[in-house]
């Protein structure tokens, strides 16, 4: 997806915010300043991108996405604040509030919360020992319960999500919190049936 979104015509973010790094092979998300600015950064390809690239009704024909993550640096006071996160899901059409996904919430350092996603809301699922800050995520869509399994290194979290009634077509999102946190996004990729 990273190609896709390189040259996106419609973009939920600035270059500044998401990029590819020169100083490594990964591609950047976040930004260091810390913002009182509630809304998340979310990188999301469009629908048009998608089919151009995957062919007619693209988002119709996605049945799983991975994206593996690496946190890299965050602003301390963030922790206080539970304001440390970042995840991965898929939302229907350019809905924010149809979000279904995994939300990673550092609690102290070396210690995460792994949530389930559904819009705004947070299901706190498991609290792990995390030394690596590295998250693998996949998103196992099944178009015929229209739902979401998702993972997190290859461990499935919680029960599967429910996409809204009728929902037929899935964009992949990737998000941090914006501004005080960094992620380094190693891969992004989606599966289409």
């Amino acid at each position: 997806l990273f190609s896709l979104v390189e040259g996106a015509s419609e973009r939920t973010w600035t270059d500044s915010q998401f990029s590819l790094s020169t100083e490594g092979p990964f591609w950047r998300l976040g930004e260091g300043i810390s913002t009182t600015d509630d809304v998340d950064i979310r990188v999301v390809p469009s629908q048009a991108e998608l089919d151009a690239r995957y062919g007619n009704a693209a988002s119709e024909r996605i049945v799983r996405a991975e994206a593996d993550l690496s946190l890299i640096t965050f602003n301390p006071p963030l922790i206080i604040d539970q304001a440390v996160y970042f995840g991965a899901g898929f939302q229907v059409g350019q809905d924010e509030e149809t979000f279904v996904g995994l939300h990673i919430q550092v609690i102290q350092p070396g210690i995460i919360n792994l949530a389930l996603r559904r819009g705004d809301d947070l299901t706190v699922i498991s609290q792990r020992l995390d030394t690596a800050s590295r998250a693998r995520i996949r998103l196992e869509r099944d178009p015929a319960a229209n739902t979401v399994t998702v993972f997190y290194n290859n461990d499935a979290i919680g029960a599967p999500l429910a996409l809204p009634a009728g929902a037929s077509n899935v964009l992949p999102v990737i998000y941090v919190r914006n501004g005080g946190v960094i992620v380094h996004v190693l891969e992004w990729s989606v599966t289409l049936r």
